[in-house]
């Protein structure tokens, strides 16, 4: 993930080190889900270029993404505004939204309890940088009362 000041965050699904001739950067793109809670999904494949609503209370907004992704639509609503999606994407954005030094330390403590945690100090967006993700899938046997 890339994040250039005045046209936000740029993600590649491939490996940013050494891409492959087929991968591009994409702009940062939401897919919008009216039923399930007018919530928004991070993709770079979708077409909306900003949440569906946000809620005046939420602070992740404000936290994860500069002001272009948070949208028109405000709700007073708390089953509203929800965030899901791709989890590199959300990564990505959770380790631009702290000072670089920072994320061994605190990206560990943002999940607690089963539960994300916001970050209270200013972001640590930096220009220039690239942030990249690894997403580690392990696969366990499942025990059932048949074994």
């Amino acid at each position: 993930m890339y994040f250039l000041d005045g046209f936000g965050f740029w993600v590649l699904k491939d490996d940013a080190t050494a891409p492959g001739e087929e991968e591009t950067w994409q702009p940062l793109r939401f897919d919008h889900d009216r039923d399930d809670g007018y919530s928004s999904y991070l993709c770079n494949v979708a077409t909306q270029p900003a949440l569906l609503c946000r809620r005046v209370d939420q602070q992740w907004p404000r936290m994860l993404l500069p002001d272009i992704y948070h949208g028109t639509n405000v709700t007073p609503y708390s089953e509203y505004g929800a965030l899901k999606g791709e989890l590199c994407i959300l990564l990505g954005l959770v380790g631009f939204a702290m000072q670089p030094a920072r994320m061994p330390s605190v990206i560990p403590a943002m999940f607690t309890n089963g539960a994300w945690q916001t970050y209270q100090l200013d972001h640590g967006r930096m220009f220039n940088i690239i942030v990249t993700v690894g997403q580690l899938l392990t696969r366990r046997k499942v025990r059932t009362n048949e074994d």
